[in-house]
């Protein structure tokens, strides 16, 4: 939807100030047009501080003029980061003045009514119903049935559905797929605290080496009680009318997010209904979506293993160390996972073992101290378990290459052999970061013989 002039009444903000006159866009003098080599606002930001610090020095007009320049007045393709920040700050400054304008945002926005240029109207009715102390509109559902409990080096699998919890009853517009070609949805996130209550890192090694991202999409409008999820595609080509109840979408959570040592953990689902948040570290600035925190505990796995395997593993570990490039599996080792072919190189049959190999893998990280032996270990626990991989700046794997399951005698995957290669050198300090976290994970690993 283009941006229109905002037919809205006058509002009077209130706040520590002499109170003022806050004129829709319409009504204001012209200004200056924007010189086409001028940067947008937000640009010339640097870090989500800085933001948040910036839209709070602004007076009450200047926050107007600033959110309608990010796409306050009904732009689909806002700067969705600066909106939401402008929003938030509305939010935080309060007042029952604020309330007239947001109703005359969400008013205009609503009146496109194409399911194809659809209002982006979730954020802004959430911006009122913070205002009036209400809970918001959309809430993420967790709904496993069983225990959230998982064995080293599994983690849980979330089942998530989005559901229209507006107290006021109205219907809102969200965003229906996209975001995921990488692997994972890209626009959900796990805040994941450890015992300590301390916030663990998300995973930003994801996206760095993906072969596609994006994904299709559309809109749907969620009506009161209404929930997202899952659709039988097939049920829906036979009968386009049926409108079964959505089934909740999996999250795995290695795929967002990795405990640093054992324990029990809580977690809160997040979802933003447009930008990509599965890497953001600092979130503060976005209007977000999250579910009621869940707990779990990361058990401890018996493995079973003998004095010939284990010899037969530490061999394939010395022929492993003469190979150059080190070798990431994009996809990682799971139980009952299908070999059509012998293997053909020690990472090969080392990955073949799965996850029986893990503990001469960690004996190997105590003892040997030679970078790129170190490598291939880091890596090759990666490849089993999907855990801690190279990302954009990590130089602890050193120059490594991707390939798929299928250079292990695996099923190729769909998406094809993987691609994409690091020249960069191992380091001593990036490596030795790694192997605390994976020392930190022997008592997850309990070998029998």
């Amino acid at each position: 939807m283009g941006v229109r002039p905002l037919l809205l009444a006058v509002a009077v903000l209130a706040c520590s100030a002499p109170a003022t006159t806050l004129e829709p866009a319409w009504r204001r003098p012209a200004e200056e047009p924007r010189q086409q080599d001028d940067e947008p606002w937000w640009e010339e930001v640097q870090s989500t501080t800085e933001l948040l610090e910036m839209v709070a020095s602004w007076s009450d007009d200047e926050l107007v003029r600033r959110f309608e320049e990010a796409g306050g007045l009904g732009d689909y393709f806002r700067e969705w980061s600066a909106h939401d920040a402008c929003l938030l700050e509305m939010v935080r400054r309060g007042g029952e003045n604020w309330d007239p304008y947001l109703h005359g945002v969400l008013a205009e926005r609503r009146r496109t009514t194409d399911e194809w240029d659809c209002p982006a109207d979730l954020e802004v009715l959430t911006a009122l119903r913070r205002l009036a102390g209400k809970p918001d509109p959309l809430k993420v559902c967790i709904e496993n049935e069983e225990s959230l409990d998982a064995v080293f080096p599994e983690l849980p699998v979330f089942r998530v559905r989005l559901r229209n919890v507006d107290e006021g009853l109205e219907s809102f517009w969200i965003t229906d797929g996209g975001n995921y070609r990488s692997g994972r949805l890209g626009r959900w996130r796990v805040e994941l605290r450890d015992e300590r209550g301390h916030s663990l890192d998300v995973r930003d090694d994801w996206d760095c080496w993906a072969l596609m991202l994006g994904g299709m999409c559309s809109t749907c409008q969620l009506g009161p009680g209404d929930y997202w999820g899952a659709r039988d595609v097939s049920a829906m080509l036979k009968d386009p009318e049926e409108r079964e109840e959505p089934h909740p979408v999996g999250l795995p959570l290695s795929c967002y997010a990795v405990p640093p040592r054992p324990g029990t953990c809580t977690a809160v689902v997040q979802y933003h209904d447009k930008r990509l948040i599965a890497a953001s570290k600092d979130v503060r600035s976005m209007i977000l979506f999250s579910s009621d925190e869940v707990s779990f505990t990361w058990r401890p796995r018996e493995i079973h293993l003998g004095a010939e395997d284990r010899t037969v593993l530490e061999g394939l570990l010395v022929d492993l160390y003469a190979e150059a490039p080190v070798l990431v599996w994009r996809y990682p080792f799971h139980e009952g996972m299908e070999f059509t072919a012998e293997p053909s190189s020690p990472a090969a049959a080392i990955f073949r073992y799965g996850w029986k190999a893990l503990p001469v893998l960690l004996d190997a990280l105590e003892t040997d101290e030679d970078l790129h032996h170190r490598a291939w270990v880091l890596a090759m626990l990666h490849n089993l378990t999907g855990l801690h991989g190279p990302s954009w700046g990590s130089s602890a794997f050193g120059g490594f290459k991707f390939v798929s399951p299928a250079a292990a005698g695996g099923r190729a995957h769909p998406y094809g052999p993987g691609g994409g290669m690091s020249r960069a050198e191992p380091t001593r300090a990036a490596q030795g970061r790694l192997v605390s976290t994976w020392l930190a994970y022997r008592s997850l690993v309990k070998v029998v013989e």
